[in-house]
């Protein structure tokens, strides 16, 4: 009877001698985009994403300039294409290193402002960490170095289309007249590109020595070159080309003027910059400039000499909104 209890007591004894064995919690490890100015801030995006995974059983985060520095076990690749302020895409790739298995998604930062955007991505990279962390195999995907990993799918989703509405001003300082109309637009835009057509109605009544011309004009305008862009702020550089049809009536002032008419096809090219700000917005305010030249005019003459009409060196100045 006595050694049976010691018998059991030494049992007790050895079962809480042995040492309790806990599992490490999986370290995270974010390599973020190579980028000069990447679409948010990734110093907060990491706190963000900290915050996230408080209490989830993984310790976060961190980083790195790439893979090879990773002292973790999950690794958080993001990509940024093109590496733009104003790209509303992040491709994300977690990685468990453990099992060499791989999770990746484009995560979309449309129509967020730029403080909603480091919480919003570190929500996205949250599911993804706990879903590669699951023990259920994740599907794979080659495991690659960053820089050979191809771009995320938003690239070729980088095309915005764009339709604007403006107000418009023309002038013909060599011909004293001034017309005042409307411009539609449609424009396709890239990261570093734009184009756009544009249809356009004006309407004038410059003053002459006898009297007065009617001057009314139907045109369409196609524009392209490179685009900028500085803070919220974009900027399109291009050389435009124009043609349309014009009509022009004489009004005589007085007894004993003949008045005439004539209308005709007027041709233009120039170059022109725009504004548009601000870049991430639905909704954008607008302004243009454009300067040059009549390639094909037609005059209003009074006593033989032009005085009124679409000819020689052309101001332009709109100004309206684009969307979205």
């Amino acid at each position: 009877m006595i050694a049976g209890v010691v018998i059991a007591a030494a049992a007790r004894t050895s079962a809480a001698a042995e040492p309790e064995v806990v599992a490490t919690p999986p370290a995270v490890h974010v390599v973020g985009p190579e980028c000069a100015e990447p679409p948010l801030s990734i110093a907060e995006f990491v706190e963000a994403l900290r915050v996230e995974l408080a209490g989830r059983g993984m310790r976060c985060c961190t980083t790195g300039a790439d893979a090879e520095s990773a002292a973790g076990e999950l690794l958080v690749t993001l990509a940024v294409e093109p590496c733009d302020p104003n790209t509303d895409r992040v491709g994300v790739v977690v990685t468990d290193t453990r099992r060499l298995l791989a999770v990746e998604r484009s995560v979309s930062l449309a129509d967020l402002p730029p403080g909603a955007r480091p919480r919003a991505l570190a929500l996205a990279v949250a599911e993804l960490l706990r879903a590669a962390d699951q023990p259920a195999p994740v599907p794979p995907v080659p495991l690659v170095p960053p820089e050979l990993q191809p771009p995320p799918a938003a690239a070729a989703e980088a095309l915005r289309l764009s339709a604007g509405a403006d107000a418009l001003l023309r002038s013909y300082p060599t011909r004293q007249t001034t017309l005042l109309g409307a411009q539609l637009s449609l424009g396709v835009a890239g990261a570093r590109w734009h184009a756009a057509l544009a249809l356009d109605g004006a309407l004038g009544r410059p003053s002459v020595e006898l009297g007065a011309v009617t001057v009314r004009m139907l045109g369409a305008a196609v524009t392209a070159g490179p685009r900028f862009s500085v803070a919220r702020v974009t900027i399109d550089v291009g050389a435009s080309a124009s043609g349309g049809w014009a009509w022009l009536r004489g009004e005589p002032g007085g007894a004993g003027v003949t008045p005439g008419a004539g209308n005709a096809f007027v041709a233009a090219a120039g170059a022109r910059v725009a504004v548009q700000a601000p870049a991430s917005s639905k909704l954008r305010f607008h302004a243009a400039g454009e300067v040059g030249g009549a390639l094909r005019g037609l005059d209003a003459n009074v006593d033989g000499s032009a005085a009124a009409g679409i000819a020689g060196v052309y101001l332009s100045v709109a100004v309206g909104v684009r969307a979205p």
